[in-house]
């Protein structure tokens, strides 16, 4: 068997609604909602496709709007369900889960447990954005590298690429574990519990969503520093 391999994810790749709830999100503040940052993370896709490309890695993706359900949270997570479908009945939210999030988590399992199979490690990269404001604090991070500390091989894998990006990006505000921890609830945290620290290591990239917005180039050539910096 190889030794490593990548798996490239996105959860929040989009905003799109299933015409099942369209009428859902017909009001203003609905689709303001679905265009900000609560319905999706801006250039998140757009940055797992260039590492998927650049790494030659597989890549799964969602672009269905997680003010439905958000595949990036536990089933006893509050934030499952958004304003929107939290008032659903147990029976319409179970029908939701069955439709999206089920399918979703049930494919990034099935594609890891099938590439373990081949290699001794896996290495996934679930790829997200985040604003460069939050309830009137300022972010001061351009890029984030979050895992659990815990776990020998992420820790040791996240700080040789923290160090190889700190020499081709010197410039960039590079943080481990921030603008959220590593452990927090999520789907690369839900999957360390089914694999061992040696052969599947979660990681999860989180980039100011500023650059998709404002600066796509810039964003692209953070990506280029990124699969550099991961490449070796």
């Amino acid at each position: 068997m190889t030794k490593s391999r990548f798996l490239i994810t996105c959860e929040h790749g989009g905003n799109e609604v299933p015409d099942d709830f369209a009428s859902m999100f017909a009001t203003p503040g609905a689709k303001r909602d679905l265009h900000s940052h609560r319905g999706y993370d801006p250039g998140s896709l757009h940055a797992a496709t260039q590492l998927s490309v650049t790494l030659e890695s597989p890549l799964i993706t969602s672009t269905t709007t997680r003010l439905l359900v958000d595949l990036n949270r536990s089933l006893e997570n509050p934030q499952l369900f958004s304003k929107y479908t939290r008032g659903m009945s147990a029976s319409d939210q179970a029908s939701l889960l069955d439709k999206h999030y089920h399918p979703y988590r049930e494919c990034v399992e099935d594609k890891i447990r099938t590439l373990l199979d081949c290699h001794d490690r896996i290495i996934h990269l679930s790829v997200h954005t985040f604003t460069p404001r939050f309830r009137g604090s300022h972010r001061p991070v351009d890029l984030g590298i979050l895992y659990d500390p815990a776990r020998h091989t992420e820790r040791v894998f996240c700080n040789a690429v923290g160090n190889r990006l700190a020499t081709v990006a010197p410039a960039r505000r590079i943080r481990h574990n921030e603008p959220y921890l590593g452990i927090d609830d999520g789907l690369t945290t839900y999957l360390r519990t089914q694999h061992s620290s040696r052969r599947y290591v979660g990681i999860e990239i989180e980039i100011n969503n500023r650059y998709a917005r404002w600066q796509q180039k810039q964003q692209l050539n953070l990506i280029s520093q990124l699969a550099k910096a991961i490449q070796g």
